[in-house]
């Protein structure tokens, strides 16, 4: 698996740009122990782009890997910063590694994983082996909204860090891994898309394998 990726490249059109990412080969491992950023980065951007082209002008592209923002693109009529992020589960990532420890074959979301209020490991172990309790109503709904609010108020403070490099167009691009496949994500979107207008990006955009959902408004490069 490759590993190093390119830390600045160009394209001269947005069609040879896609092109590019298109042949970039990227996968990321589903075993936390071999993940690393610049895997779940670039595949992140690697998606939008070749699903939502529109998010860069067909014009000359410079792109520079960074860290606030994870991306930063020069084009002949104005900069692009892209930030990235991953929603999860509160307890998903500490739940997933615990399994992987123990060497236990199991794939199971429950409350307690997706809850963003502290659990102890045991508690993770037993709801990954016994199974937890059912989920009421819209609850997976509501678990996955305060996730993806809190994300995007975490954002919201790197956006307004000094280290941030501001651009003239920002987007915020967040890979769908919440981990309850009947949670309805729509939903979910629509009800923030306030918090993600006060993020002060110009689009915040959620990415799932196939598809992506606008969060907020966006301001495409060609309307500006």
């Amino acid at each position: 698996m490759i590993t190093n990726y390119p830390r600045k490249f160009s394209a001269g059109s947005r069609r040879e740009f896609v092109e590019f990412l298109e042949n970039l080969c990227i996968d990321v491992a589903p075993s936390l122990k071999d993940r690393t950023n610049d895997q779940r980065e670039f595949y992140t951007f690697k998606k939008a782009i070749i699903l939502r082209p529109s998010l860069v002008p067909d014009q000359l592209i410079e792109v520079v890997k960074g860290e606030s923002p994870d991306f930063y693109l020069y084009t002949e009529s104005r900069t692009i910063g892209i930030e990235i992020s991953e929603l999860r589960g509160g307890n998903s990532g500490k739940a997933q590694a615990l399994l992987e420890n123990e060497d236990l074959d199991i794939v199971f979301v429950g409350k307690r994983a997706l809850q963003n209020e502290p659990v102890s490991k045991a508690e993770l172990l037993r709801e990954a082996r016994q199974g937890g309790e059912g989920f009421i109503g819209d609850e997976p709904e509501r678990l996955a909204l305060r996730t993806l609010e809190t994300l995007i108020d975490k954002k919201k403070k790197c956006r307004e860090a000094a280290e941030w490099k501001s651009a003239d167009t920002e987007y915020l691009v967040i890979y769908d891994n919440f981990g309850f496949a009947g949670c309805d994500m729509e939903q979910v979107t629509r009800m923030a898309k306030d918090r993600a207008i006060l993020s002060g990006f110009n689009a915040v955009l959620l990415l799932s394998k196939d598809s992506i959902i606008e969060v907020s408004q966006s301001i495409s490069p060609e309307s500006r």
